[in-house]
């Protein structure tokens, strides 16, 4: 039989990803970890996850895709983390900012895109007529407006988008 031990670093754990090469994970202190491929982490060798690297601070959320991270701090900043990189993007972040996967997020009813090499955002889909409101409901997280209601769910660590 194999035994696990419990490491020390993933404890308070409010968060955490897994991408190729890494995993990130957020604590209930807002500090944001990572581990894996060194280069990732400007590490010569790879981080182990016992031995995870403080990425950053004051962190309220964040999604992570290939190996890069998107994530808003308490102060509503909006950040791309890329290999050893960290560029603020430009984005008015409020309570109707909310990241998805594949480096997306929804802003005041627009649906975004952030290209992970260079940080640049493009506009994809406006949403017409989303209430300025979120609401969350057991473990769904949602959208209204009179027309529809866009879901925002957290099935097995994966974020969907459900248009109903």
């Amino acid at each position: 039989m194999s035994k696990f031990k419990l490491l020390e670093a993933y404890n308070n754990v409010k968060e955490i990803y897994l991408s190729e090469a890494s995993v990130w994970f957020l604590k209930q202190d807002g500090c944001l970890y990572g581990a894996g491929y060194g280069p990732y982490f400007n590490q010569q060798k790879n981080v182990n996850a016992k031995d995870a690297i403080k990425i950053v601070e004051n962190v309220k959320e964040f999604k992570s895709y290939n190996n890069k991270v998107l994530y808003i701090t308490e102060d509503n900043k909006l950040y791309l983390r890329k290999t050893g990189e960290i560029i603020q993007l430009e984005v008015d972040v409020n309570e109707n900012t909310f990241l998805l996967g594949n480096m997306a997020f929804i802003n005041n009813g627009e649906l975004f895109n952030v290209n992970y090499n260079n940080g640049n955002i493009s506009k994809i889909l406006t949403i017409k007529g989303i209430s300025s409101y979120y609401n969350k409901y057991d473990e769904e997280q949602f959208f209204n407006n009179t027309a529809m209601s866009i879901f925002k769910t957290n099935e097995n660590k994966k974020e969907n988008l459900k248009i109903i």
